[in-house]
């Protein structure tokens, strides 16, 4: 789960000892009568006894944290919500809500991610756009744009002619700015 700590914690890793514990007392008890039982399919025996030992380990760990995920993202802000996969990847999705208020519908524009921004950045910033966007279409040529779509890149640098540029979202804790720009009609 994003955005949760990916270490179990003090309080998690207690649950993982504990069920161990479980497991193991469980293993004590139930070993014998259980490899009498099944005469002389005592490998069928020891899988059991090691899938429910197992299991009583690991059960009482995942509940607590699907608990905690549940609680975790019940709390997300509803405007956040549908937009949260783009965030947590380092692109701010105000970005695409000023970029549809601003770029009308079945227009072109081209994206423009900088190169000094990561990888990861760069394909959230391309992917996100491609389905926010529409009914717009993106375009591979800068030339072939109406607008210009940048993170962490001046508009003006990209390629065409600029009548215009707006600041979609400034930098925020440590996400680059995002600007559209209005290219030159020719």
């Amino acid at each position: 789960m994003e955005g949760l700590p990916q270490d179990p914690g003090a309080f998690g890793l207690g649950l993982l000892v504990i069920g161990l514990l479980v497991g193991v007392l469980y293993v004590a008890v139930v070993r014998r009568p259980l490899l009498a039982s099944v005469g002389p399919s005592r490998g069928v025996g020891w899988i059991v006894i090691a899938v429910t030992a197992t299991a009583c380990g690991v059960v009482p760990f995942v509940a607590w944290r699907t608990i905690e995920d549940i609680r975790y993202t019940r709390a997300i802000d509803p405007w956040l919500s549908p937009r949260y996969g783009v965030s947590v990847l380092g692109v701010h999705p105000e970005i695409f809500d000023n970029a549809a208020r601003l770029i009308p519908r079945r227009d072109r524009y081209y994206l423009a991610p900088s190169p000094a921004i990561g990888g990861t950045q760069q394909a959230a910033f391309r992917e996100w756009s491609l389905g926010y966007l529409l009914p717009r279409v993106a375009v591979a040529d800068p030339n072939d744009a109406g607008w210009i779509l940048t993170l962490g890149v001046d508009p003006r640098k990209v390629g065409p002619p600029i009548q215009k540029t707006w600041l979609l979202k400034g930098p925020v804790n440590g996400l680059p700015a995002a600007y559209l720009g209005k290219v030159v009609a020719r």
